[in-house]
């Protein structure tokens, strides 16, 4: 396991060298008061890898030397530090970035301070064994699936629950196992790769949490939270977090304190990798979004013998890496570590050569020491899109609801052919601009930000719909797919630009898990602009087949 310091290491020298780490972030305005800076920013930051510059200086937000919230509906950002830090920032330049390399910096140093155990080690059976007594009643409201995989990662050392969008991954097996322990008074962490994933977890869950008489602070939220979570949930939040709002103050205990007495630690794997010498007793791990979470960081886990569990689904998306196939040759293979999803871990244990010499997540993982539980039933789709993405994705016998997901299309025509490399359809930018007045009225009739989102596979195309739509600048509402994961809307507007194999040609698995995480992201209606006579003719592809079960949009809205 040392050469996970090694690879750590590799994949930071890499990032340094081609600088695709640092992202400038642009600051519309800025304001200095007391101890608070205060930024305008856009709506839509990475706020796990923030970096502060003043003058000279670098600093990172995600540290014991900065409260930080960020409001993500107005593009505040609120940054309170010690006074000659401020004091500085009144005549010194201020920039802000986004720089990955900090958290590569944090697995390096976690590597280098700790010889880990495999993920796979007897001592988690230990504890196994010792919550055996505690059996997990059957939830009568849960349906077979879920109640076998609550058996399962309870009598598992290391668990997989596997299921689509829908099935009950969060609000129906985590919510029953984190009740379940916090009855048997068990403390417990709860992992998730991002900001957002995190606090889709805990909306999900804090509800019932509440409705079953557990005080709200018996779960910490560490990190950046949201304005919306600060707002909604300040007794789940750092005290240190919510100083710029003491009417919201709720426990006014230390972070060491919280940390030390909650049931529940919330937080993002990098804040783990960072704070993991201050957490102790824990009796069950949970990781959600598994597969989107790098090997290299699932393997710190190993910090702990507590059982494991992994929840997600590999047939969409895998970790975000910036180098590729072309950078892993000869001892760059160790970089794939940042690129293989984590439930991979089995294999790598088993035979790391092996795994690092094949192209990342492709093959099916090897889940013979994990134990799997699959949820077939979906809450979520009508059975016509269940079966679609059953027969063309999954295929393990997926089950959906009678009513079913409403799939329209537009036929946007032939778009003027298309430039090497230069991704766009103006066709479909058209047929989208001619759509967005009624969805944008519709939206704010409503109250709601998350009624409609356009996913489209490629920048260009994102920027184009972006300058068709000016009324949707500045806020969140258009996406590449890889932006749009962990998001939900009730109505996804997808515009695929045309066939290409590693983006939107089925017969690629990247592509095909990139498409169903596009139609995944839907909760209620799928709008496919697209030269429908061109897709027509690519018999077997996924969107040709999506077409045939779409009907016209006119007149449907």
């Amino acid at each position: 396991m040392q050469f996970l310091g090694v690879a750590a290491r590799m994949y930071y020298d890499f990032l340094e060298q081609t600088g695709r780490s640092l992202e400038s972030i642009p600051i519309f305005q800025k304001e200095i008061r007391g101890t608070i800076i205060r930024l305008q920013v856009p709506r839509t930051i990475f706020t796990e890898s923030l970096l502060l510059q003043v003058g000279q200086g670098f600093y990172a937000l995600d540290s014991d030397d900065f409260a930080v919230q960020y409001d993500d509906k107005n593009g505040i950002l609120t940054i309170e530090t010690h006074a000659e830090l401020v004091k500085s920032g009144q005549k010194e330049t201020i920039q802000l970035f986004s720089d990955l390399k900090f958290l590569v910096q944090a697995v390096i140093r976690f590597y280098a301070s700790n010889r880990v155990q495999p993920l796979f080690h007897h001592k988690r059976l230990q504890q196994i064994a010792a919550m055996l007594p505690h059996a997990i009643p059957y939830a009568q409201h849960l349906d077979s699936y879920q109640n076998h995989a609550l058996q399962l990662l309870f009598a598992n050392p290391i668990s997989y629950i596997w299921g689509p969008p829908g099935s009950g991954k969060t609000k129906g097996v985590l919510l029953e196992s984190l009740l379940f322990l916090l009855a048997q008074k068990q403390r417990t962490l709860l992992l998730a790769p991002t900001n957002n994933a995190l606090e889709q977890i805990l909306n999900g869950i804090l509800p019932q949490v509440q409705l079953r008489q557990y005080p709200l602070e018996c779960v910490f939220r560490l990190g950046i939270a949201s304005s919306d979570f600060l707002a909604r949930y300040p007794q789940c939040c750092d005290y240190h977090a919510q100083k710029e709002q003491p009417n919201l103050f709720a426990n006014k205990k230390s972070s060491k304190q919280r940390m030390s007495e909650a049931s529940i630690l919330a937080m993002t794997l990098d804040g783990f990798i960072k704070r993991y010498e201050t957490i102790d007793n824990i009796a069950h791990i949970f990781l959600d979004e598994a597969p989107y979470t790098p090997l290299i960081k699932a393997l710190t886990l190993g910090y702990f013998t507590a059982p494991l569990t992994m929840l997600g689904d590999h047939k969409q998306l895998g970790p975000v890496c910036e180098a590729g196939e072309r950078e892993f040759v000869g001892d760059g293979a160790m970089m794939r570590l940042w690129a293989i999803s984590s439930i991979y871990a089995e294999e790598f244990e088993e035979d790391s050569c092996t795994l690092l010499a094949k192209v990342a997540n492709i093959e099916p993982p090897k889940l013979q020491k994990t134990a799997c539980a699959q949820l077939l039933q979906n809450y979520r789709y009508g059975q016509n899109l269940t079966d679609l993405l059953d027969s063309c994705v999954y295929h393990i016998g997926l089950r959906g609801q009678e009513t079913p997901t409403e799939i329209f299309y537009i036929d946007s025509g032939k778009s003027a052919p298309i430039v090497s490399k230069q991704y766009q359809s103006m066709s479909e930018v058209a047929a989208i601009a001619g759509l967005v007045p009624y969805l944008v009225q519709q939206e704010t009739q409503l109250l709601r930000k998350d009624c409609f989102a356009i996913l489209t596979p490629f920048r260009l195309q994102r920027m184009m719909i972006l300058r068709a739509c000016p009324q949707l600048r500045n806020k969140d509402k258009v996406f590449t797919i890889h932006r749009s994961q962990g998001l939900e809307f009730d109505t996804i507007i997808f515009s695929p630009v045309l066939l290409h194999y590693y983006l939107t040609d089925s017969r690629c698995i990247g592509a095909l898990q990139a498409l169903n995480v596009a139609v995944s992201r839907a909760r209620k209606q799928i709008i496919l602009v697209c030269d429908v006579a061109m897709w027509r003719t690519n018999k077997g592809q996924f969107l040709e087949r999506l077409l045939q079960n779409a009907k016209p949009l006119k007149g449907a809205l």
